[in-house]
């Protein structure tokens, strides 16, 4: 079992091959972040972001809801206030550098510009 800290992602049942996913996905691993992805129940996108990130030793987590929208969170904010949303239908490149950006997050490196 790999215990290495990592990014948890919760995404909503039946989205995990999504292809908006996996764009965020390729985005952190370009940072060489860990990720674990778990699919659960649909939820606000906040909350499923929220949780993921009170499950990740590194305080950081992504929810990704049905209708294929992205919240990047910290443990430490607030549950209705994410730090990064990602609206759904976004492009590869907003979705890849959300990727970047979720890492950068756990990094604390600068973020990227969209």
């Amino acid at each position: 079992m790999d215990n290495r800290p990592k990014i948890e992602v919760l995404v909503a049942r039946g989205n995990a091959r999504h292809p908006s996913l996996m764009q965020v996905l390729y985005g952190i691993e370009e940072e060489q972040v860990p990720v674990s992805i778990m699919e659960t129940d649909d939820e606000s996108v906040e909350k499923m972001a929220y949780e993921a990130a009170e499950r990740s030793k590194l305080e950081v987590g992504i929810g990704m809801d049905a209708a294929g929208n992205f919240a990047l969170h910290h443990k430490k904010l607030e549950i209705h206030s994410p730090y990064i949303r990602l609206p759904k239908r976004s492009s590869d490149e907003r979705a890849r550098i959300f990727g970047n950006n979720s890492a950068r997050l756990v990094k604390r490196m600068p973020m990227r510009d969209e």
